[in-house]
């Protein structure tokens, strides 16, 4: 019942005087009331753009809710919707993250465990399994024949945990690559079609419009003042991600912004308004 009110007084100019008349209900006889915060966390507030809109004009949707969700990934929100003047605002019951699961394998581990010798510290049967599985991969998914290098690489990119532990250490476990080479040799294509073929990671060509504040984060101005807008490192948080024709974006210097997001998995973003 108390909700309506609640979406109301967040766009109101004066919060606490709408709070004060509609929500607490102070009589007109009171002289003195005060509002005290018992509880305060930092939100994020997202933008969302549909990818086939020509334009630009953005569309927000305030969501309020118990849950923080990441920057990155899709999420099913349920709740109801209030209309508050010229905005929408959703009171969210539930929020569940889309691209988090967890895989049963019990039922087919003993023959993931035949086909690959996840135990092995023998070279040689690292690498024969490796010959058929970059076969399997050339002949059935890419149709990329000769490139066996490019198939390795892109597959223990995407099968590398973020974290592991090695001695009792925690320790990064995902893999950090540089595909160089002659153009026209198939690298785009081949990690492409993986990509593809395994449903995960995001494509980013370089030739686009790519700047440090796209990359990183930058500051736009909003009808509520100034506020962050993440870039392509903090919305793809926890995922693969691909940067094409990288070498487009040198000039710019970006690769020391980045070094945290490669290292650590901490994205430093420098103070760029536009």
């Amino acid at each position: 019942r108390i909700r309506p009110y609640i979406a109301k007084a967040l766009v109101s100019r004066d919060r606490d005087n709408y709070i004060m008349r509609h929500v607490v209900g102070k009589p007109p006889a009171c002289t003195h009331a005060k509002l005290e915060v018992a509880e305060y966390e930092v939100s994020s507030k997202w933008t969302a753009v549909h990818d086939d809109m020509e334009e630009a004009n953005e569309r927000e949707l305030t969501i309020i809710s118990k849950e923080r969700p990441s920057l990155s990934g899709d999420i099913e929100v349920t709740g109801r919707v209030h209309h508050a003047g010229n905005t929408v605002m959703l009171m969210a019951d539930s929020l569940r993250q889309l691209d988090r699961a967890e895989v049963d394998l019990s039922g087919v581990l003993n023959d993931l465990v035949q086909i690959c010798p996840w135990q092995t510290e023998d070279p040689a049967v690292m690498e024969e399994y490796l010959q058929r599985r970059c076969a399997d991969l050339a002949y059935n998914v890419t149709k990329i024949y000769g490139r066996h290098p490019l198939h390795v690489t892109h597959e223990l990119l995407a099968h590398s945990p973020l974290w592991m532990t090695v001695e009792q250490i925690k320790t990064r476990g995902w893999l950090d690559v540089a595909v160089i080479g002659d153009t026209s040799t198939g690298k785009s294509e081949t990690f492409r079609r993986l990509m593809e073929h395994h449903k995960l990671g995001t494509w980013m060509n370089c030739v686009q419009n790519i700047s440090r504040a796209g990359l990183t984060m930058g500051a736009i101005t909003s009808r509520d003042g100034v506020r962050l807008r993440p870039g392509v490192f903090p919305r793809n948080h926890r995922k693969m991600l691909v940067l094409d024709e990288f070498h487009h974006a040198v000039k710019e210097g970006i690769m020391s912004d980045l070094q945290g997001a490669r290292d650590d998995g901490r994205v430093f973003g420098a103070k760029v308004y536009g």
